[in-house]
């Protein structure tokens, strides 16, 4: 999958941040906001608290854990715009 493909690269290139507490150490650095779909409902708020763009995937944290090479991940901040902007487009698809 594209959406797989493109956050590994990110991660690689250094462009992401990794969880709900580092987001909101520098919440301005993030372009996207990336949420698991089994995020807890807190954590959701707590994402839309940070009022940057956001997009919910039908993977569980697990599963974007595994793609990002370490454990349960809820909340992955993506600091590239192009990055951001091609991520945002393959998760909208994910959704469907």
């Amino acid at each position: 999958k594209k959406f797989g493909s493109l956050l590994g690269f990110a991660r690689k290139s250094g462009n992401v941040i990794l969880g709900l507490d580092a987001l909101g150490k520098k919440p301005e650095k993030a372009k996207l906001i990336i949420s698991a779909s089994d995020a807890s409902e807190r954590t959701k708020r707590n994402i839309g608290l940070l009022r940057r763009p956001h997009a919910e995937v039908k993977m569980t944290k697990e599963e974007l854990g595994k793609l990002l090479g370490c454990g349960n991940v809820a909340a992955v901040g993506i600091t590239d715009g192009n990055f951001a902007t091609q991520l945002e487009k393959y998760a909208d698809t994910e959704r469907e």
